[in-house]
């Protein structure tokens, strides 16, 4: 099925009446704008008027008249950001164990007028696909309540959640296990009691005897540094697990950094985490999973930042800011299945369009 068709079925809730350009269309044009490089909405409209009618044609504009910008913006305002992220999500392919990665972000520019406090959009990204398969906006800084609605609408079953010490919550863990989900959760200070009884059964795990599992990286030198990681799994205690049930096994990690050109820039970081996840799961497995929940910013969020320039937009006006992040976020998705050098993937696209149009023609 083309991204025409996929973009097709996001739904449209402007009345019949008037309606001049179908949604599919305008989202299509947006989206093919942030592929061929343009990163303002402003900017987008500009690489339109350089289409050939057949080219807006093709993209489903009648009979290749291309809309205005005020009409742009207009359409976009309305734009059901739920129903995209839908639909985005059927875009990414089913794993039998999906990774998947939640993770907050601000819209640094959606206040510029002043008049509200800075849009903020929580995303669930699927690291192997280069997905977001999930999007909830936060409303008033309150990330708890997001959460429980994202997980209680998207489909995680069978899989793996990450996120950071946030969303050590009782009730979040409890919905993630309810949906047949696991999780490996970063634990902080913000669970007083939890933190307090980690680090003392760390602390005092050879008197009791415990069971201690581990596991050590070996030492990585590069960008300039020497790094090395390791972890200490124990089973969870029967007598913590009173309001933590769904928590079968705390994790300590350490990180040690030294910059080579350095030698008194040692740094020494211990962590915890918290998973649902059994004994099946060794500490090196979880060892991983517990750094590629970096790859939400990294891979995701930072791009659209520095390459796609996401935090210098001024879009501020109903859902145009979040539709405009999720579309970013397709486009990555979009890109990395033909590079990953996505600089250059936009320059292509913006030189041989022809190679953009195929790949509306077929998602592969």
């Amino acid at each position: 099925m083309s991204i025409t068709n996929f973009l097709g079925s996001v739904k449209d809730y402007r009345k019949p009446r008037g309606k001049r350009y179908n949604l599919s269309a305008v989202l299509g044009l947006v989206l093919a704008g942030l592929l061929c490089g343009a990163n303002k909405l402003a900017t987008i409209h500009r690489w339109a008027k350089t289409l050939s009618k057949k080219a807006l044609t093709d993209l489903g504009f009648y009979k290749g008249k291309l809309l205005s910008y005020s009409n742009l913006t207009v359409i976009l305002r309305q734009v059901d950001g739920d129903d995209l992220a839908r639909v985005m999500s059927n875009l990414a392919k089913n794993l039998n164990r999906p990774i998947l990665h939640v993770d907050g972000k601000f819209l640094k520019k959606s206040n510029c007028f002043g008049d509200k406090i800075q849009a903020q959009i929580l995303t669930m990204f699927d690291d192997e696909n280069n997905a977001t398969v999930g999007y909830e906006a936060i409303e008033g800084k309150d990330e708890y309540h997001a959460m429980l609605k994202l997980l209680a609408k998207g489909n995680i079953k069978d899989a793996i959640i990450t996120a950071d010490a946030a969303f050590t919550h009782e009730e979040i863990l409890e919905e993630i296990v309810k949906q047949e989900a696991d999780f490996a959760i970063s634990l902080k200070g913000n669970e007083v009691n939890l933190m307090y009884h980690t680090e003392n059964l760390f602390n005092e795990a050879a008197e009791k005897k415990l069971e201690i599992k581990s596991f050590q990286e070996p030492v990585d030198c590069v960008h300039g540094r020497i790094e090395q990681r390791s972890i200490e799994v124990i089973d969870m205690p029967w007598e913590y697990l009173n309001g933590h049930k769904n928590i079968k096994q705390l994790c300590k990690i350490t990180r040690f950094r030294e910059h080579k050109n350095d030698s008194k820039s040692c740094s020494l970081e211990v962590a915890y985490m918290v998973t649902s996840l059994d004994t099946s799961y060794n500490p090196e497995n979880l060892l991983k999973l517990n750094r590629s929940h970096w790859s939400c910013e990294n891979n995701l969020n930072w791009v659209k930042d520095v390459i796609f320039l996401e935090d210098k937009s001024t879009i501020s006006v109903g859902n145009t800011p979040f539709v405009m992040s999720l579309l970013r976020s397709l486009s990555i998705q979009i890109i990395k299945t033909v590079s990953e050098k996505i600089t250059e993937t936009r320059e292509m696209f913006n030189r041989y369009k022809f190679r953009l149009w195929r790949i509306f023609a077929n998602t592969g």
